[in-house]
């Protein structure tokens, strides 16, 4: 059963994925970020939002 704490509710409620996103989803853009492939990207926002469009 998903938790029903508010915090949970109002970031699932906003969110087309309908939950909050997991430390391994959100990990490969920390991940790449920290490595030499990103080297060509500056000033790129990258928005791991599960669906929501960005910032």
């Amino acid at each position: 059963m998903p938790p029903t704490d508010p915090i949970h509710a109002y970031a699932s409620a906003d969110t087309p994925m309908k939950r909050p996103g997991q430390p391994a989803e959100l990990a490969g853009v920390d991940v790449l970020l920290a490595s030499s492939e990103s080297s060509y990207a500056t000033g790129q926002v990258y928005a791991a939002v599960g669906g929501n469009g960005g910032p």
